[in-house]
């Protein structure tokens, strides 16, 4: 688990659009959006598509 500042560092880097640094905070988010797809009536693996999306959008907003 990341501490707060390097969490905060890592979003900060994947909004300054650094694809490195967004796979890095997806595979940090892996095991909780993986959890999520529970929860959706979608097949999981577009459910977490949709998730990995969803999460870079929000970031590059």
């Amino acid at each position: 688990m990341l501490e707060d500042s390097a969490f905060c560092e890592l979003v900060h880097d994947a909004q300054q659009g650094n694809p490195e640094t967004q796979e890095a905070l997806l595979k940090y988010l892996q095991p909780e959006l993986e959890k999520m797809t529970w929860f959706i009536r979608m097949s999981p693996e577009d459910t977490l598509q949709n998730l990995h999306l969803a999460v870079l959008e929000l970031i590059t907003s």
